[in-house]
């Protein structure tokens, strides 16, 4: 049996959406052969392929004279159903409108003089997705470009009502030209056709899909995770070194009802490794308060290292409310930030508005970050972790100490111990200056930003 064929046959991989609900309800299903030569429509039979649960495909060629074609033609029988016809003959038009490159088609189909009905879907002869991942050796950014491809099919279904229900590696093929190809969109629920029938396979099926929910908006949102976690996979096993990180809008409930975006979920398994969430409102604002905002973030970022998004493009703008056109709103925020100890670090939107320097805004950033900071660690250890630094000491106006390793040092200085300390320097030496009274530490970091234990300290008096 080649590829196609058994992508076709895995279990759920077959229509069962509403096309064949009532078909399928009354079990009206041949599981005979047809035999080489057998016509349908414009097309006659080769030979079988295989046999699946729900009956034969077989490959078939165009016979009408028009152009050469294969096609995969799958047989089942409806047993007298004006129901099922109906059904059959309004979504099959439907489908035949999703024309994507990276969607097998459906090409045709109808119904015997028999009874027999059928339906003929692009043939495409490739490989499964994974299995052409791990023969090709592909790394990251090859793999990223396959999923890439696969999620704008997704979307381009998603746009026409249409969820496919069974996404998984085998009914994503890779073709001759290296495209990802989605198979079997016929499977797919249409937007208001009710719950339909519980086809689904077995270790791909989300949760909704085995509790037997299997509303447009479950199964969109079921098929977004399955993109990220496809994405978070193609990272660990090809380049853990990269870092993932998602921007979503600030009100969680929203992005779950509107986007289907259940980042919530991406934060709790851990597929995401940083979660920026773009709270560029000011504090107080009547739709999305900076600080609920902030608050809610900080409960559901779950194991995503949380970072916060700043609307730093308002400040200055006079289209903008009262708050930002005082540098006032951004210390303030960053206030809020500095006292949550789940968050990790703030991001700047946009880069491109620093050199406005609107209302002074970049020279307030400049004095927030008077002092160099310590990237945080995120997503996962490739480099060997940081020794410690070693027999750190003062020597006349200086502090010395030793590191090992592809490190750097970072020293710390406290000028009073009840009070919060300060970074002095991020260095590749192993040494710096100690002019002041008070108390020092060194602590290493990697290419990974990954920190050791500080040093224990010590004073220049």
């Amino acid at each position: 049996m080649t590829r196609g064929a058994r992508a076709l046959l895995e279990p759920g991989a077959l229509l069962s959406g509403a096309l064949f609900r009532d078909l399928v309800s009354r079990g009206g299903v041949s599981t005979d052969a047809l035999a080489p030569g057998t016509r349908l429509g414009a097309f006659r039979v080769v030979r079988e392929l295989g046999r699946g649960g729900m009956g034969v495909v077989h490959l078939a060629e165009r016979d009408d004279g028009a152009f050469a074609q294969q096609v995969a033609l799958k047989c089942l029988v409806d047993r007298d159903s004006a129901a099922s016809t109906e059904l059959f003959l309004r979504e099959r038009q439907i489908l035949a409108g999703l024309r994507h490159p990276n969607i097998a088609r459906l090409l045709d189909g109808g119904r015997a003089d028999d009874g027999l009905l059928w339906f003929a879907m692009e043939w495409v002869e490739g490989e499964r997705i994974d299995a052409h991942c791990a023969r090709a050796g592909l790394g990251f950014e090859d793999r990223l470009r396959l999923w890439l491809g696969v999620a704008e099919a997704v979307q381009f279904a998603h746009a026409r009502l249409l969820i496919h229900r069974d996404i998984k590696p085998g009914n994503v093929l890779v073709d001759a030209d290296g495209q990802p190809r989605l198979l079997d969109f016929g499977i797919a629920a249409l937007l208001g056709e009710g719950e339909g029938t519980r086809a689904y396979s077995p270790g791909h099926a989300s949760p909704e899909q085995r509790a037997g929910i299997s509303t447009i908006e479950n199964f969109r949102r079921e098929n977004v995770n399955k993109t990220i976690k496809g994405v978070h996979d193609a990272i660990v096993d090809t380049k853990p070194s990269v870092v993932f990180s998602v921007s979503p809008g600030p009100d969680i409930s929203k992005n779950y009802n509107s986007l289907y975006a259940d980042v919530k979920k991406w934060n709790q398994e851990g597929w995401v490794d940083v979660i920026i969430p773009q709270l560029y409102q000011e504090i107080g604002n009547q739709y999305n308060d900076f600080r609920q905002r902030l608050a809610e973030w900080t409960n559901n970022s779950y194991k995503a290292a949380l970072m916060i998004g700043h609307g730093f493009y308002k400040f200055g703008d006079s289209k903008m409310p009262a708050a930002f056109q005082s540098t006032g709103e951004l210390q303030r925020q960053f206030d809020l930030t500095k006292l949550n100890t789940k968050v990790v670090g703030s991001v700047m939107y946009s880069a491109k508005y620093l050199n406005d320097n609107k209302i002074g805004i970049t020279d307030k950033l400049t004095s927030i970050y008077i002092s160099p900071a310590v990237m945080p660690f995120v997503g996962r250890a490739v480099a060997p972790a940081p020794a410690a630094a070693t027999n750190v000491r003062i020597e006349g106006n200086e502090l010395k100490w030793g590191s090992s390793g592809n490190v750097k040092s970072v020293v710390y200085y406290f000028s009073d111990l009840k009070k919060e300390g300060k970074v002095l320097a991020i260095t590749s030496s192993n040494s710096a200056p100690a002019a002041a009274n008070g108390h020092y530490a060194v602590s290493t970091i990697n290419v990974d930003s990954q920190e050791s234990k500080p040093s224990s300290l010590v004073e220049k008096k």
